[in-house]
């Protein structure tokens, strides 16, 4: 399992944060990193072998796709879920991209034309929230002539 994100559980710090008076839980340690989306999902797939987190801001997804091609060309797994996931719409991760002047603000009135990653005209980001794993194989898995953790083919 390889999984990227550009900032990780930014929401469960703002949400423990917005509550000065409360006792914060001990599980904050653990659910607020930015491995503990990887570590869950790798549970929850039963997933064996390399975990790791990808932490290089927007690209995160694509590179840990990159990293996840590395261990099948290297031979360390038969099999590799990857993906990225992030969830950045708080106020104050807003507003400091906003301070930095970093967000798109041109097509504010348009916004299906806002997002432009490619555009050599384009003004800023444009934050946003999703997920998406991919599971990657081997070629000689993917076309089903070898099981995983075997060489030997199907008989």
């Amino acid at each position: 399992m390889v999984l990227g994100t550009g900032l990780g559980n930014l929401d469960l710090l703002d949400a423990a944060l917005r509550d000065p008076g409360a006792r914060l839980s001990p599980a904050l340690a653990f659910q607020g990193y930015a491995h503990a989306a990887a570590c869950e999902l790798s549970r929850m797939l039963g997933t064996q072998g390399p975990l790791l987190t990808v932490l290089t801001g927007c690209n995160s997804g694509a590179d840990a796709i990159g990293v996840a091609l590395d261990w099948l060309r290297l031979g360390k797994c038969d099999l590799v879920y990857a993906g990225g996931a992030e969830a950045e719409l708080l106020p104050a991760f807003l507003q400091a991209m906003g301070a930095a002047r970093a967000l798109q603000s041109r097509h504010n009135a348009t916004p299906a034309q806002a997002s432009r990653p490619f555009d050599a005209a384009r003004d800023g980001n444009v934050p946003g929230e999703g997920a998406a794993v991919l599971l990657l194989a081997r070629p000689e898995i993917a076309a089903g002539r070898v099981k995983p953790d075997t060489q030997d083919p199907e008989t």
